[in-house]
């Protein structure tokens, strides 16, 4: 799945010893971003090293209606000793930060600092650098209790104005109906009923997946069912073409084999892309060209198909009811 709407960034550090825990500090109370999921890589060979050069890898996520209040740089806690691409004095912020009664700075300089957009994941676009990378320092600490000192490295990742950019994708699930989200493999193992390895283009929806496995299984299909068995294009067949639904109240999304649409029904927006020349749907053309179909009546079709049909009257002959249970329900009023 491509997450977009965030940015991923990429800390290059050298760690000469073990460490058990870490933390990032904002630089004002209540941040307008969330800081995403921290992933440390390192490369480990069977030589025994001092040092251990690592990447730390994070997202910055701006909160969900914060379109202002960013622009505030982002600090690192590091429990450890670490080295840089460069030793240059430590800058006096850093040194403010950390300074106190029995505490001595003992490195400082730079590390490789880069990012990207999470959207541009897996697309084989590199990551930026930023020329200044990110300043450092590495103190130890004399504990007042035990005697012992504590190390550590505070971290200064300076603020860059794209990282607020907010991109209509967000992280998780549940927020969006564009194809990022909601677009996913169907993969079928049955051998002996499913070719191995075949690969099919077309789309299908969830409510096909039924009738084909009952198909695939020579069984009949449900009474009332209402999707359509695929398991011809299993076998280079055809099916016919019908749209594709998706709902994330109030929107609602139409996917023909080219066209998708997704409209709000609270307010009438629209958006339309045509999914053969902009597959991840970053060209709403809405307003700008005129799409076949009619996403409006796919729409009224759609409600009218989900619309929840009545339930069979239910007819019962008296026998085949126990007599004081009538006799309450005729008090009740619910049978006469």
């Amino acid at each position: 799945m491509r997450v977009l709407g965030c940015w991923v960034l990429v800390l290059a550090a050298i760690c000469p010893q073990s460490v058990s825990a870490q933390a990032f500090l904002a630089a004002r109370p209540k941040p307008a971003f969330e800081v995403g999921p921290l992933l440390i890589t390192a490369t480990v060979t069977d030589a025994i090293a001092p040092r251990t050069p690592i990447r730390i890898v994070w997202g910055i996520v701006p909160s969900s209606g914060a379109d202002s209040g960013l622009g505030e740089d982002l600090y690192l806690l590091w429990p450890g000793q670490i080295s840089g691409t460069d030793a240059s004095p430590a800058e006096p912020g850093l040194v403010s930060a950390v300074e106190g009664p029995g505490t001595r700075v003992t490195a400082s300089g730079r590390l490789s600092l880069s990012s990207r957009s999470a959207g541009t994941l897996g697309s084989g676009t590199r990551a930026e650098a930023a020329p200044s990378g990110a300043p450092f320092l590495s103190f130890e600490r004399k504990s007042n209790t035990t005697e012992r000192f504590n190390v550590g490295s505070l971290i200064r990742i300076p603020w860059d104005p794209k990282f607020g950019e907010r991109d209509r994708r967000l992280v998780r699930h549940g927020n969006s109906l564009y194809d990022d989200l909601v677009h996913v493999a169907l993969i079928m193992r049955a051998p002996g009923l499913v070719p191995a390895g075949k690969r099919i283009k077309a789309s299908v929806g969830l409510i096909d997946i039924v009738p084909t496995v009952l198909e695939l299984l020579g069984l009949p299909p449900p009474r009332r069912t209402e999707g359509r068995s695929v398991a011809p294009l299993l076998h280079d067949g055809e099916v016919a073409p019908v749209p594709l639904f998706a709902e994330l109240e109030p929107q609602v999304a139409v996917r023909s084999a080219q066209f998708k649409w997704i409209i709000d029904e609270k307010t009438g927006a629209t958006q339309a892309f045509d999914l053969a020349a902009d597959p991840h749907e970053t060209a709403n053309l809405t307003g700008v060209r005129e799409l076949p179909g009619d996403p409006a009546k796919l729409v009224a079709d759609y409600r009218t198909r989900c619309a929840t049909p009545a339930p069979p009257p239910v007819v019962l002959h008296p026998d085949q009811v126990d007599p004081v249970l009538l006799e309450k329900l005729k008090a009740l009023g619910y049978v006469k």
